[in-house]
């Protein structure tokens, strides 16, 4: 991902991520014509979920270009656009969602595959709690988490 003024820019890999995150939370794998707003109907598809869950409107071709569903030059999203999402997948902030992007993009993460480490243990501090009962407990890498 990089940045530019106001506008995200999300690489291929990053936008599937998202995808497959939006999917989750929509309950179902879209395509875009679960996106199609063409007679300015909000209330439909994934942006009437979006809007139900969070009182704000995102566009269908938005969502398209954020999710690599839309190929134009135009591939950015506002950073406006970014923060609704991050609402609607339940993160607390944009910023957390972008770590969660990152953190699944460092560790290789697959469905049916092994969870690795290695990408993160230079970075992030990783909680672990046991049982219902038991305290959080946590393992630190030298790492340092701003937010």
């Amino acid at each position: 991902m990089h940045q530019k003024s106001n506008t995200l820019y999300f690489s291929l890999t990053e936008k599937k991520l998202i995808k497959k995150l939006l999917d989750s939370k929509y309950g179902m794998e879209t395509s875009p014509s679960d996106y199609d707003t063409t007679g300015g109907d909000y209330d439909v598809g994934v942006e009437g979920h979006i809007f139900q869950n969070t009182g704000e409107h995102i566009s269908g071709s938005t969502i398209e270009r954020l999710t690599g569903l839309r190929n134009e030059k135009n591939t950015g999203v506002s950073l406006a656009t970014l923060t609704i999402v991050a609402k609607y997948l339940n993160f607390g902030s944009t910023i957390r969602l972008l770590h969660v992007l990152e953190i699944q993009l460092a560790s290789n993460f697959k469905n049916n595959g092994p969870f690795d480490l290695s990408g993160l243990l230079e970075k992030y501090t990783i909680c672990l709690k046991f049982g219902d009962n038991m305290n959080f407990s946590y393992i630190a890498f030298h790492c340092y988490f701003d937010e």
